[in-house]
């Protein structure tokens, strides 16, 4: 029997917990007679999650004790004072890089020459029906990306905008939680996805999440949403708004064959078996 161990110092608000350790760890245990914890436990493999200082000893540690080390690396801080030096450490260790996005994996190989292997984030939210026609608009993400609504503010005019953020709560915003993202996301039509300059190595985790839930998108462009543009909308956002406006007959039938797009692509199954790949 393999005995995995997924470190993460985060908790289940952190997006990159729940997509990187908790679903994954839920979903192996399902396959091979795995057995899998997070943050402790016997381990043959351990595998290190948005990796912290304190991660570089304790990888070093469990290698030498004859553990095999996966070092999974979604966000590029590998410039960044503090954090590149923990990452680039941490890449040192590794036996098997992981991480969420071709570009992030491109990213990892032009610092450090190494390749990583590439396993998207799963969805999270539970399937609902295609309800995308109307003015009801909601953006949600981590409150320091909300600068990424102010460019837009004028195009949003007109909509019914619902915002959803957190850690802290913010005035006039529905503070994150599952309870409230599903609340969110019944009650959307329509998701905003805008992008900014320095994130294209980001996931569709957020894409994926609005699909499920019977939203259509419209996003700004971005790697992570280029095989979605058939069916969703993937450009310039105030132009995608007036379009979803002008053919709302379009919408829900485009939502439902995203929605089969993603679950033949990204249901937490089908991303615990690509981990079970790299496992072996």
């Amino acid at each position: 029997m393999t005995k995995i161990v997924f470190i993460h110092r985060g908790g289940p608000i952190m997006a990159s917990y729940r997509y990187r350790a908790e679903i994954p760890t839920q979903e192996l245990r399902k396959v091979n007679g795995y057995q899998v914890e997070i943050n402790g436990g016997e381990a043959d493999i351990v595998i290190f999650s948005k990796p912290m200082s304190e991660d570089v000893e304790l990888a070093k540690s469990v290698k030498a004790q004859g553990c095999r080390v996966i070092v999974d690396i979604g966000d590029d801080h590998l410039a960044h004072q503090i954090v590149g030096p923990i990452y680039k450490a941490m890449i040192d260790v590794a036996d098997t890089l992981v991480t969420p996005t071709k570009e992030m994996a491109e990213r990892l190989y032009r610092v450090s020459g190494k390749s990583a292997v590439i396993i998207p984030d799963p969805y999270e939210y539970p399937l609902g029906p295609p309800h995308a026609v109307g003015k009801n608009l909601l953006w949600f993400g981590r409150e320091q990306n909300l600068k990424d609504l102010k460019p837009w503010k004028n195009a949003l005019m007109g909509w019914d905008l619902t915002i959803v953020t957190g850690p802290s709560p913010r005035e006039g915003c529905l503070h994150w939680s599952h309870e409230n993202m599903l609340f969110a996301l019944g009650q959307a039509n329509i998701v905003i996805l805008p992008t900014r300059a320095g994130h294209e190595y980001k996931s569709c985790n957020r894409l994926l999440n609005a699909v499920r839930a019977g939203c259509f998108v419209v996003a700004s462009p971005h790697p992570a949403y280029e095989e979605f543009r058939t069916m969703l909308w993937v450009g310039q956002l105030k132009t995608g708004l007036q379009w979803a406006m002008a053919f709302p007959d379009d919408l829900n039938g485009l939502v439902a064959q995203a929605q089969g797009y993603v679950e033949a692509n990204y249901s937490p199954a089908k991303v615990a078996g690509q981990w079970a790949q790299l496992i072996g």
